[in-house]
């Protein structure tokens, strides 16, 4: 069985930017700032966490802002170290990648735009995740277990993880591409793990600190959907 990419829907596309200390100030103010820069995609009521902000005191990682479109599509994490851009469904996933980039690129270049012209932040590091599903009409344990560890010593497995790391280079930069496999089962009927849900996790290396400018920022993203759509697809010969 052959999957071409553009069989899978999109469940959740994730774009990171990691920073070093953006100085964020009156929060409802960047909010508002942050939905103008990307042309009020974060038309939803912000999520302002009281959580402290300086340097001394504030947790790296935790969000202080979340910014959400009035659908939840889109979501948007900011903490002091690093910005989260969302697209989600939690049902009815119905479109593939190649039809929902478009859109989601220009919010990218909306971000890096905010990031490096308005906030004068330094990117140091990136990240990228695609995840995606399709109902493949069969079991997915069966499937990896055959094509995959070719052996009997799992004999009906009830779930099978399948998580394969490769370092590779998009555009001169280094990147770790992680691609995971694993079965999904519906609430109604689990005894059917037919769909195949597929992660595509992508990120530039961590001990290597970077200062990119909006043209690199961008080419890593257009890169790894590139990648996705262009190498992914040897891997998926089921």
């Amino acid at each position: 069985m052959n999957i071409k990419i553009n069989e899978f829907n999109v469940v959740k596309l994730q774009s990171v930017f990691f920073t070093k200390n953006i100085k964020i100030g009156n929060k409802l103010d960047f909010a508002q700032q942050v939905t103008a820069a990307t042309d009020n995609i974060f038309d939803g009521d912000p999520m302002i966490l009281p959580i402290p902000e300086t340097q001394e005191n504030g947790p790296t990682g935790i969000p202080i802002m979340i910014l959400k479109s009035s659908d939840n599509q889109f979501n948007c994490n900011i903490s002091k170290n690093r910005i989260d851009f969302f697209f989600s469904k939690k049902k009815e996933y119905e479109k593939s990648i190649i039809e929902l980039w478009p859109d989601y690129l220009k919010i990218i270049k909306d971000f890096s735009i905010f990031i490096k012209d308005r906030l004068n932040e330094k990117v140091w590091r990136l990240g990228f995740v695609a995840t995606l599903i399709k109902d493949i009409g069969k079991s997915v344990n069966l499937l990896l277990n055959e094509k995959y560890l070719n052996t009997n010593i799992f004999e009906e497995p009830y779930e099978i993880q399948l998580n394969v790391l490769k370092k590779i280079s998009l555009k001169d930069i280094k990147v770790n591409r992680w691609i995971k496999y694993r079965p999904l089962r519906k609430k109604d009927d689990i005894s059917k793990d037919y769909w195949l849900s597929i992660e595509i996790d992508m990120n530039t290396f961590p001990e290597i600190i970077h200062d990119l400018n909006k043209e690199q920022i961008n080419k890593f993203f257009e890169s790894a959907y590139d990648n996705i759509t262009s190498k992914i697809p040897e891997y998926i010969l089921l």
